[in-house]
């Protein structure tokens, strides 16, 4: 969350989560391994317990051969890199 509130304090929005499949297909290229998508998490369902959902935000992954849209936690505790990269919306003026 500090990492989004910062982003918008530098005029930066945040992805809509339907956007991140877009991204995976037209991002060719890729300069880093992974590239976080700034955006509101999303839930999913766990697969053995229908009930209970988990927040959610996708990323771009690139391992050298293959090109992949992926998730990671989003909880309040998630922890990140320094040297972890996230992508953000820049508004048109």
């Amino acid at each position: 969350s500090s990492i989004k509130k910062k982003g918008k304090e530098e005029g930066l929005m945040l992805f809509a989560p339907e956007i991140a499949p877009l991204l995976r297909l037209y991002c060719r290229e890729q300069p880093v391994e992974k590239i976080h998508i700034a955006m509101k998490p999303t839930k999913i369902f766990e697969e053995e317990n229908d009930d209970k959902a988990y927040p959610v935000m996708f990323f771009l992954k690139y391992d050298g051969v293959y090109e992949s849209l992926d998730i990671d936690d989003s909880g309040q505790h998630a922890l990140y890199e320094s040297d972890e990269y996230f992508l953000f919306v820049k508004p048109r003026k």
